[in-house]
């Protein structure tokens, strides 16, 4: 299955450290791990779990962030391996929303958290559609023998 791929830059009007801060609070907010390349430039990631096939949030299927701060932009990097049943591409509308709010809350200082379960709301809604579809439509694999 093809990875995920998109690139997302928007503008910096704010210092660096308080900008690496209040990224650093989002993603830990959603629980991706931390690694720092050097000063402005930094990987939030979420591993490969063998109940990846079983996560409905999208945001919880193995995934890597590479951000890069600089004094005028912030330039993010966004690659998602999927669940190996869904493609993550369906859930395109979601992740440009997920780094939607990334923005409001560095430029703005919108709370994040406020509509975080109503997006992934809607994306376990979607997994679960596309599960009770494959169930439905494979009856099959549901019969004694």
């Amino acid at each position: 299955m093809e990875h995920y791929k998109k690139t997302f830059r928007f503008k910096n009007e704010h210092n660096l450290a308080n900008t690496k801060l209040k990224i650093k609070n989002y993603f830990e907010f959603y629980n991706f791990q931390y690694e720092e390349q050097d000063e402005n430039n930094f990987i939030f990631f979420k591993k490969f779990s063998f109940l990846s096939g079983w996560k409905f949030n999208t945001l919880h299927w193995e995934s890597q962030v590479n951000i890069q701060l600089t004094e005028n932009a912030i330039t993010i990097k966004y690659v998602n391996e999927g669940n190996a049943h869904i493609t993550p591409f369906a859930f395109n509308e979601l992740f440009i929303r997920f780094f939607s709010n990334l923005q409001r809350y560095v430029s703005k200082s919108i709370d994040f958290k406020e509509n975080s379960e109503t997006k992934s709301s809607v994306s376990i809604f979607n997994s679960f559609c596309f599960y009770g579809t494959f169930i439905y439509s494979n009856p099959q694999l549901f019969r004694a023998k």
